[in-house]
């Protein structure tokens, strides 16, 4: 943060009441928001237009017109080919020609071809959706499973913290029933599994904000949550 602002580190901190929690996701019955899932359906129904066009192909007549200009030259001899009078430096040709389609085996195996390309583009695009709509609800599903293993941890993290300074009450006071007291060995044991609960807290915690947004995007929530007003 302070390499993002030019300021000093020294008391710059995160105000944990500033950011706006993130809402519970909800399961929308289409999923067509996903540019993913709508360009792969897109271009499925192209790839059915183009096998439309191919197949029409067959059953209607190709007509071609052609238009041709030729201007030729008269310092070769080349009028000498011709017979006398017949010779025009100026030629046009025009002409037209018809393709009826009936025994096109080419046309007929572009038009096979052209369906199946489009039946596979529908598939790979319902296989887009399947795949997301199922890691959509696997994601919300472990929501439930990372907020508990959070509360876990929070939970270990304050066990860790009351062992600790009751050995700490223990070293300074005594144990006071004529047990041994313990030895600052024992305070850094303790000390150093407090602390390890504490980044078990930290990572539970990333977890479950890491699965939290990530259920945002797959619902089309997460834009919505950003621009929540600050504080709310």
């Amino acid at each position: 943060l302070a390499n993002l602002t030019g300021l000093p580190a020294e008391g710059l901190s995160i105000v944990s009441g500033s950011i706006p929690s993130p809402p519970a996701p909800k399961l929308r019955s289409d999923s067509e928001y996903m540019p993913a899932i709508q360009a792969a359906y897109v271009n499925a129904r192209s790839k059915f237009q183009v096998a439309f066009g191919d197949a029409r192909k067959l059953y209607r007549p190709r007509v071609s017109f052609n238009f041709q200009y030729d201007r030729y030259a008269t310092f070769n001899n080349y009028q000498d080919y011709y017979k006398p009078g017949s010779f025009r430096t100026d030629n046009f040709t025009v002409g037209t020609v018809v393709d009826l389609p009936i025994f096109q085996l080419q046309l007929r195996a572009k038009a096979k071809e052209s369906l199946a390309d489009a039946l596979h583009a529908q598939s790979d695009a319902d296989r887009v959706k399947l795949d997301f709509l199922e890691g959509r609800v696997k994601t919300i599903n472990t929501l439930a499973e990372l907020n508990a293993k959070s509360e876990i941890a929070a939970l270990e993290r304050e066990i860790a913290g009351q062992q600790l300074d009751a050995l700490r009450i223990q070293l300074n006071n005594g144990s006071g029933n004529g047990a041994a007291p313990p030895s600052p060995k024992d305070e850094q044991n303790a000390l150093i599994q407090e602390r390890q609960k504490y980044l078990d807290l930290l990572d539970a915690d990333r977890q479950l904000r890491e699965a939290q947004i990530s259920a945002l995007r797959l619902t089309g929530q997460l834009e919505e949550w950003l621009k929540t007003p600050t504080g709310r």
